[in-house]
């Protein structure tokens, strides 16, 4: 009888600790705002557009359809987006992908997210300001196969 309660203990805590899942998925809030592209290099969130003077702005357009990448958005549901593309000379701080992956201890060629969606184009760079939040995503042997970086605009 001993052995029966023991042997059910050692089952129970066993089962109990394989069924913990360590996988971090996110998902996109219900107000989640549109991207802002300045200049066609420069990624950012369209609260960006306030620090902006207007007369500074030469060109704005809003394409609600459009996603910022053509790949499947792994992490959010995929009917939110939108992209506002805007021309400026004003001089925003930005960070580039390879120093950020590089200070996160990355490939300096690993993917970059931004709010779920991969960055295909390598060139693009990051607001500073518009940086919420900064993840690192491990790899679930389903979607993804090694660590990449995803970046929650604000």
């Amino acid at each position: 009888m001993k052995n029966v309660k023991l042997l059910l203990i050692f089952l129970i805590v066993g089962l109990s600790s394989n069924a913990q899942d360590n996988q971090k998925r996110i998902y996109i809030k219900d107000n989640q705002s549109m991207v802002l592209i300045l200049n066609n290099e420069i990624i950012g969130s369209v609260d960006l557009l306030k620090s902006i003077p207007s007369n500074q702005i030469q060109e704005l357009n809003i394409h609600r359809e459009e996603k910022l990448s053509s790949k499947e958005n792994l992490f959010y549901n995929n009917d939110k987006g939108g992209i506002m593309v805007a021309k400026t000379k004003f001089d925003i701080e930005t960070k580039v992908q390879k120093d950020l992956n590089e200070f996160f201890g990355l490939n300096a060629d690993t993917d970059l997210y931004v709010n779920g969606f991969l960055l295909e184009n390598k060139n693009y760079k990051i607001a500073s300001n518009s940086i919420a939040k900064i993840e690192i995503i491990e790899p679930d042997n389903l979607f993804l196969d090694r660590r990449v970086l995803n970046i929650s605009i604000k």
